[in-house]
């Protein structure tokens, strides 16, 4: 944390050791080099921002915003039609899933958004975003099409949200044909993003339009790669999962600064920096939803390094989580005993003894998870086979085990207790 408000600090001062403009009272003056003029900014509450126009791909689209367009490559696992099994790792789109049977990459309304605080909070306010969409151009060929909104003053807020509304509910994508609006999918986005445009929405008198359907990616991300990678932040995994080298990239938190000595001094060098960022963020965006896609959709298959005990046990497929249960078992406790139990559920008696009973006797295994095997067994023998003796064995065994927690322990001497009673 040191660290990163040193890093902070050196950038302010740099930035305020260039600006060598003395405080001005009525008016800005100005130098803008591409056009070798000099712009002169009012101070009165009708002053026109100055203009990002003059890069090649940004266009004035009302007083205080402008929006850029680009394409960019599709991603490498891009398919047309998201895997089903999204709906085990992001709950809420089960029932999108059972309406329409399948959701259409075109469907997706990606989005990042650069703010004036990291917080949060009514006082945070949204000055660039960016949205990307797959457009279908044929029957076989679509394109990755990208627009970045940009505020160019406090006062232009409204009509910059106005703007962020047809994207939220699809009116600015030109293939979007869908009955609904664009689901979003976002990194942490959830937590912050959306809550910071409702606030904003709110604040302006707007309605906010709510998404049918969030796909926020930092938490499947967290389920796959927690405990394979340093951090789980979407930097770290672009370079780790897709191999993205970002090259200089201006980091997130400078954003606020960028715009802030924007509005002070009209230079507009880090904006486009923090625009570049933005950018990137939505393209590395794409990249991991459908990495995630590409092992949801064939998870046995997959090159990429994740947690398949994790995911296994998150999988409604029952195929497919047998398989990834089953194939990680071999060197994760954790995933042995939800594979042992699976088999139990799912009628694979003689397997599901054999791997809860190989767990209960390994004594590299922590005694909770031996215990929970054993008692896993001795429901089974009791319930299932109906032998109160076998289940009485497995529970012995597992009073036998050290380390055990009060509420364990005493929940396995009533246990004990029920099974004596039956068979007296």
């Amino acid at each position: 944390m040191a660290n990163r408000f040193k890093t902070r600090l050196e950038h302010l001062r740099k930035t305020a050791s260039q600006d060598n403009s003395q405080p001005v009272h009525k008016t800005e003056r100005v130098i803008n080099k591409d056009e070798h003029t000099i712009i002169n900014h009012s101070k009165s509450s009708n002053k026109r921002p100055s203009s990002f126009s003059k890069m090649s791909t940004w266009k004035q689209v009302s007083p205080f915003v402008e929006l850029c367009k680009y394409e960019a490559p599709l991603p490498i696992d891009f398919t047309e039609h998201i895997a089903r099994d999204w709906s085990s790792v992001i709950p809420q789109s089960e029932i999108y899933f059972n309406q329409h049977g399948t959701i259409n990459s075109s469907s997706l309304l990606f989005f990042d958004l650069e703010t004036t605080g990291l917080s949060g909070g009514a006082g945070t306010v949204t000055f660039l975003a960016a949205f990307g969409s797959f457009i279908k151009q044929s029957d076989k060929q679509f394109a990755f099409s990208m627009r970045q909104y940009l505020l160019l003053d406090y006062e232009g807020e409204p009509e910059f949200l106005e703007a962020l509304h047809c994207e939220l509910i699809g009116n600015s994508i030109q293939a979007h044909s869908s009955s609904h609006p664009p689901y979003l999918v976002s990194y942490n986005g959830r937590a912050f993003d959306e809550q910071i445009l409702h606030t904003r929405f709110l604040m302006n008198g707007l309605e906010f339009p709510s998404p049918p359907c969030h796909f926020d990616l930092l938490y499947p991300s967290r389920m796959l790669w927690k405990d394979r990678l340093e951090n789980c932040a979407q930097k770290t995994i672009e370079a780790a999962v897709l191999g993205i080298d970002r090259g200089y990239d201006l980091p997130g938190e400078f954003a606020p600064f960028a715009w802030f000595e924007y509005l002070r001094t009209g230079n507009r060098t880090k904006l486009e920096e923090t625009a570049a960022h933005n950018r990137k963020d939505i393209e590395g965006l794409a990249g991991i939803f459908f990495a995630i896609n590409a092992i949801l959709e064939n998870p046995s298959a997959s090159t990429t390094i994740f947690n398949k005990t994790r995911l296994g046990m998150k999988l409604t497929e029952e195929a497919k989580k047998f398989s990834l249960l089953q194939s990680s078992s071999r060197e994760n406790d954790d995933a042995l005993l939800a594979y042992g139990s699976l088999c139990l559920q799912k009628g694979r008696e003689d397997e599901g003894i054999t791997a809860l009973n190989w767990l209960a006797r390994s004594e590299k295994a922590s005694s909770i998870l031996r215990c929970e095997a054993l008692r896993k067994l001795a429901i089974h023998a009791e319930w299932t086979k109906k032998d109160c003796r076998e289940a009485l064995a497995y529970t012995e065994q597992a009073l036998e085990l050290q380390f055990l927690t009060p509420d364990l322990k005493n929940d396995l001497e009533k246990r004990k207790a029920r099974l004596k009673n039956k068979l007296t």
